[in-house]
């Protein structure tokens, strides 16, 4: 086959090149927005699929404008339409149809687009040419600035014959290396996926269409890197191979999002977990612990089984531990996030790394204002945890920056972050120090207490809404912190606030003596072990007691009480349902009615105050004696208050 030079990669071939990558438009949207000619692909319908920036340019529009629009609003031209309606029809290219567009003419290709199936629902992409025009409107981009290689190869030999774009970007090497060394195709790909590439490639070669394969090729330094190929093999009649034609973009971002989507995802699953096991342990010793106190409180001093029954309360209180240390990882590990001014921290952050660490730091930061949602003292403390991490005994340099990012739909990123502003601060130690990939994933607190740190770092920056995660360069290791920036607002106008007027002194009659109720207790508990262990200590207090494990038992019970209910201890969580709504809608019945909330959950203070208001709460494993006391308190006739006080 013939050499095809470089400067044959216009019009129809840049727009066959376009078709192919469209298959998998979800990775190269940024490739097809690099190209200095104007495209855009148009579905069946009519309606306007993707454009793109050369394309926008040329039509005078935003991004998002041409969603709404159909080709013939954007391009006026009859003989265009036609030649698409037939192209979508019939499959057949038609090339070269001189169009105007924006006061300059341009040469149109349109090319079928199809699925992998020959989905009859196709589409045709559109390829603008214009020399003096396009040069004029957008001056093409130097090839080797195109985050894509384009390339053709001798489908016999499998050496590159043609090699344009980011040659050394991607890989290292040279153009002329790459064409003029015979078996660098099968070189550069990493020993361990050389066979199962090679394989793919010769049965691409018989088959002929359009294939695509990721594997780990080596840059020319030694490091292996992630690439996808995608790539077209033409056939002749005969089914022999006679073009070889593709596109290689690096795959290492993607790869990286999808690890940290893992990760993330294990983060939140594991976290859900040791929640819920932290329930279950707590209620599990709510029950042990309570009947431990029963029979101390009955055994006499001088019965040997009391050294028994404290054997078992002792084994309970190192359960408690455990259940403590999965609570503390489900738990909020952030102090409120507020609107904090980074010059200032980051200034007093890189003091103490070079004073505490013996650091050779250097700290960049833009001259404007940044502003983040942080809490300031506790994102201080990360930044020395996450440069403690990166530091070398042999090598002491380190640099802080800063600056501010934007993340959309499309952004590596969107699978952790919602679209927004974002500050990112990146920490960089030398090549020889790494954070370890474990120190992410580390549940409670283990022997290695940097991973602590960066665990603890990486989930209060979960949870102020950021994001935090580690990249290794050819020079570097890094870190790097993503914080929700603030947005400034312009300021609404506030109307005065009307004074409050003072209510009038009413006189009212002293009310008649009233034979005080028996006070009645509702327990609402779907642990029956539990439930029945607070029934039997309320109960031998003189209370009654009425017990329910939902809502409808709840509603029943208190619909068949003789007596009102003064009290209702409820869990925060009974079968799936918000102890809240419960008590909520028992307040209706009774108006004075008072709540007690106890939970197995170890959220944080802030969750828990937001979900039980002012009410009082006790986190269970809590002892008999604490519960009586409590109950005391809140049932006692002189410290009542009304269900809307609780709430």
């Amino acid at each position: 086959m013939d050499r095809v030079e470089l400067d044959q990669w216009k019009g129809r071939e840049v727009a066959r090149l376009l078709a192919l990558v469209e298959t998998e438009r979800r990775y190269y949207q940024e490739i097809v927005a690099s190209f200095p000619i104007g495209a855009v692909i148009v579905a069946r319908s009519g309606a306007v699929v993707f454009a793109n920036r050369a394309f926008r340019r040329l039509a005078g529009v935003r991004p998002g404008e041409l969603q709404s629009k159909t080709l013939d609003q954007v391009i006026a031209s009859p003989r265009l339409g036609a030649a698409v309606e037939e192209t979508l029809r019939t499959s057949t290219p038609h090339p070269n149809i001189p169009i105007e567009l924006a006061g300059y003419e341009f040469q149109a290709s349109v090319i079928p687009l199809h699925g992998w199936e020959d989905d009859p629902e196709s589409e045709a992409l559109i390829a603008l040419e214009g020399a003096g025009t396009l040069s004029a409107l957008a001056p093409p981009a130097d090839s080797s600035d195109w985050p894509a290689l384009l390339w053709t190869m001798h489908p016999e030999t499998q050496q590159y014959l043609t090699i344009d774009g980011a040659r050394e970007h991607l890989l290292g090497y040279s153009a002329e290396h790459w064409t003029s060394t015979p078996d660098f195709w099968r070189e550069h790909v990493h020993g361990d996926d050389r066979a199962a590439i090679s394989q793919f490639y010769r049965t691409a070669l018989r088959q002929g269409g359009e294939f695509g394969c990721e594997y780990r090729a080596m840059t020319a330094s030694g490091k292996p890197v992630w690439r996808r190929d995608v790539f077209r093999v033409t056939l002749d009649h005969e089914g022999a191979p006679v073009r070889v034609s593709g596109v290689t973009i690096d795959a290492g971002a993607r790869r990286r999002a999808e690890a940290d989507n893992l990760q993330f995802n294990r983060f939140e699953a594991l976290t859900a977990l040791s929640r819920r096991l932290s329930h279950d342990f707590n209620n599990s010793l709510m029950v042990v612990t309570g009947y431990a106190e029963e029979l101390l409180a009955h055994l006499p001093e001088s019965d040997a089984r009391r050294a028994d029954v404290q054997s078992i309360v002792s084994a309970a209180e190192s359960m408690a531990g455990v259940a403590g240390e999965l609570g503390g990882f489900s738990r909020r590990q952030s102090s409120p996030a507020v609107a904090t001014d980074l010059s200032g921290v980051l200034t007093a952050a890189a003091s103490r790394i070079r004073s505490e660490l013996g650091a050779t730091l250097v700290l960049r930061q833009p001259q404007h204002r940044l502003e983040a949602y942080a809490d300031p003292i506790q994102l201080e403390a990360m930044l020395i945890a996450i440069a403690r991490s990166l530091r070398d005994k042999d090598d002491p340099h380190m640099i802080v920056a800063a600056g501010e990012v934007g993340v959309d739909e499309q952004s590596n990123l969107a699978h952790a972050l919602h679209p927004g502003r974002y500050v990112e601060i990146a920490l960089r130690g030398p090549f020889a120090s790494e954070v370890p990939r474990a120190a992410f994933e580390t549940l409670i607190s283990g022997k290695d207490p940097h991973s602590s740190d960066i665990t603890r770092a990486y989930t209060v920056a979960r949870e102020w809404g950021g994001t935090m995660y580690a990249l290794r360069t050819d020079h570097t290791s890094e870190v790097h912190l993503l914080l929700p920036a603030v947005v400034a607002e312009p300021a609404e106008p506030r109307s005065p606030k009307p004074a409050a007027k003072v209510a009038e002194p009413v006189a009212t009659a002293a009310p008649e003596p009233v034979e005080p109720a028996p006070v009645t207790i509702m327990v609402v508990e779907d642990e029956k072990g539990i439930r029945g262990l607070i029934q039997k200590i309320l109960k031998r207090e003189g209370y009654q007691v009425l017990v329910a494990s939902n809502s409808d038992e709840a509603d029943e019970a208190a619909a068949a009480s003789p007596h009102p209910i003064r009290l209702v201890i409820a869990d925060l969580n009974v079968s799936g349902r918000d102890g809240r709504a419960i008590a909520d809608r028992l307040s209706g019945r009774y108006p004075d009615l008072r709540v007690l909330y106890i939970s197995g959950y170890a959220d944080d203070p802030e969750a828990t105050t937001r979900a039980v208001g002012s009410a009082p709460f006790l986190q269970k494993p809590f002892t008999l004696a604490a519960l009586v006391k409590k109950v005391r308190e809140i049932a006692a006739p002189e410290n009542a208050r009304s269900a809307t006080a609780a709430a």
